[in-house]
């Protein structure tokens, strides 16, 4: 039938079969392929939107026995119209059959009685029918309570408690009888524990109950807003009251509070404020006079006769006037050493007095500390014996190639080796002198470098920062005109020469003397 459209083909009559098949169109493949009605259908199932299938399209017969459970049903979705008769309690005429559910309820028309199904037996749990407030009418049960429609509700004459307020219903212990009303007592009620609630006895003990069951503190004391000292009963209650004074109160030590009296030097006002009993003048006193308890009485000030002996390491700060110090009264032995004249090598550090002296041992320099314009400063002491006695004839010296030629003792004791070179000035070198014995311009120290120096000229040292003088005898030096000795000079006469002599000047000949000794006063 390929040639036919699917419009002109023959209908298909009666039941489907397995064997049928229906023509579908595959458009991911574009092609016409056969699919079984059942597979159809089964297929297309699962396809079909939730709840598009209408309720009267489904047969009843089609849900099984047994499909429907409760876990199937939702909470509250089965209302009274959707029970049957006798399916949540059971009513029967004599005695009620053997129960099908725990909690079913039974009712005998025998007996008007209402009971409940254990699992085992009938349980009745209530009174016959002639008990008013409950009626059987074509197996229904109802218990007399009408709904007045305004939230209140009205018990029938069974129910109702008409004998007066504070009843309640009473029946046998047994279950069965007569139900009456009567007053509530306290036996009715479980009696209170330190752990549960119940009813209470009032026996007295500071409580008290009126006869509208109001309680009460079973005490009666007029009212106290002032301090006072209360007593009370054994049950706590507040007897009376008195001001408290003084006795009442325990006294206070050295190690408890306590109520405490003003003793000697002291006082306390009406308001009760404690204060000393003492008056002073304000201010400030160097010296006081205080009594017994520690009280300052007067003030005034230290006099000489006030101060004790001190002795003298107790001054420790302060200046002492030259007023006190007697003219002349420092004798020699207070002085401590260096006081007067410093000897050192070095410059003294700073902080020291006019006129106060600094020899140097090494040049025998002697200077004196001076202020002046320029500032502090440290002169020579450069006139008299003590200048000339600075002048040590170490040698002579080569000038062609600034080397020594020949040494005194001076020279040696300084240090110098013959053939050595002509040293560099120092401070320690100060005050030498050598005389040139060989001619020449070869001399390199501080001051006389490369200058020319003849035969008997003289290369004094000054010090370190000065350098070396060079003495042109040939210009001007001792008339001698070219002497090569010391002797030769017009000022200088040297006569039976020994070693470690100086030369001193001798202001009354006007020479230059050759000596072993210095004279030159006292030092």
């Amino acid at each position: 039938m390929a040639d036919r459209k699917i419009s002109q083909l023959t209908p298909l009559t009666g039941a489907l079969n397995v064997a049928d098949a229906l023509a579908i169109a595959d458009d991911s493949a574009s092609q016409t392929k056969k699919i079984s009605p059942k597979d159809l259908i089964q297929a297309g199932v699962v396809l079909i939107d939730n709840g598009s299938i209408p309720a009267d399209k489904l047969s009843g017969s089609a849900i099984p026995d047994g499909a429907v459970t409760t876990a199937k049903l939702a909470d509250g979705a089965v209302t009274a119209v959707k029970l049957a008769d006798n399916s949540s309690g059971v009513v029967v005429t004599g005695e009620l059959p053997t129960g099908d559910r725990v909690g079913q309820i039974g009712i005998s028309t025998t007996d008007n009685a209402l009971y409940v199904w254990d699992g085992s037996a009938w349980r009745g749990i209530a009174a016959p029918a002639s008990v008013n407030g409950i009626d059987v009418t074509n197996g229904l049960v109802t218990i007399g309570v009408t709904d007045n429609g305004d939230g209140t509700v009205t018990l029938s004459p069974g129910l109702a408690d008409t004998t007066g307020a504070r009843q309640f219903l009473a029946g046998p212990t047994n279950g069965a009888g007569p139900v009456s009303a009567r007053s509530i007592i306290g036996a009715d009620v479980p009696a209170a524990t330190s752990t549960t609630n119940g009813v209470i006895t009032v026996n007295g003990g500071g409580l008290t109950v009126n006869a509208a069951g109001l309680i009460s503190i079973d005490n009666n004391v007029a009212e106290q807003t002032s301090r006072s000292l209360a007593t009370w009963d054994a049950n706590g209650l507040v007897q009376g009251g008195s001001p408290i004074v003084y006795t009442d109160l325990p006294l206070a030590t050295a190690s408890t509070t306590g109520v405490v009296k003003p003793g000697a030097s002291m006082k306390v006002d009406g308001a009760g404020n404690i204060s000393i009993d003492n008056i002073v003048a304000a201010g400030s006193y160097t010296k006081v006079q205080v009594n017994d308890v520690g009280l300052v009485e007067s003030g005034g000030s230290l006099s000489a006769s006030d101060v004790p002996d001190l002795s003298a390491d107790q001054i420790t700060s302060g200046l002492i006037s030259p007023t006190i110090i007697g003219d002349r009264s420092i004798q020699e032995i207070k002085l401590a050493d260096y006081s007067t004249c410093l000897i050192q090598e070095g410059a003294p550090s700073g902080d020291y007095k006019l006129g106060q002296l600094w020899f140097t041992p090494s040049t025998s320099q002697l200077r004196v500390y001076s202020r002046g314009s320029s500032g502090d400063l440290w002169l020579s002491i450069g006139f008299g014996a003590l200048q000339q006695q600075n002048l040590r004839w170490g040698g002579t010296v080569n000038a062609a190639d600034s080397t020594i030629t020949t040494l005194t003792d001076i020279g040696v004791s300084e240090g110098l080796v013959a053939g050595g070179p002509i040293p560099t000035p120092t401070d320690e070198l100060s005050g030498l002198y050598f005389v040139v014995a060989t001619a020449g311009t070869g001399i390199t120290i501080p001051n006389v470098n490369g200058d020319m120096c003849t035969e008997g000229d003289w290369i004094l040292y000054i010090d370190q920062a000065q350098g070396a003088v060079h003495l042109d005898i040939a210009a001007g030096g001792g008339g001698g005109g070219g002497a090569s000795k010391l002797n030769d000079l017009t000022d200088v006469d040297i006569t039976n020469v020994e070693g470690q002599q100086f030369l001193q000047y001798n202001a009354i000949s006007g020479m230059w003397d050759n000596v072993s000794l210095i004279d030159g006063g006292s030092y």
